[in-house]
């Protein structure tokens, strides 16, 4: 979601981050909805922001549970091309 990034630089203490944030939440909702319960969604964030400057803290979403909690968003790339969840055996 592009736009909440540009706002998030251009007006990070201004209420539109919010309805940004807003809008983006519901647009994810519509997604993982048309998609089913059974398709796996994934929402990963680049990078975080605070004050309008990025921060290593980023998030994640994912419509499943998983044995292991993610502890970067590199910790994706076996899940992603295997399609398997993420286990501690590595």
């Amino acid at each position: 979601f592009y736009f909440t990034d540009i706002i998030g630089h251009l007006l990070p203490d201004s209420p539109l981050l919010k309805l940004a944030y807003i809008k983006a939440d519901r647009i994810a909702g519509y997604l993982r909805q048309k998609a089913g319960s059974e398709t796996v969604t994934l929402i990963v964030s680049d990078h975080g922001m605070r004050r309008g400057v990025h921060t290593p803290y980023g998030f994640w979403s994912l419509s499943h549970s998983l044995e292991l909690k993610p502890q970067a968003i590199t910790d994706f790339y076996r899940f992603i091309i295997n399609g398997t969840a993420l286990n501690s055996s590595g």
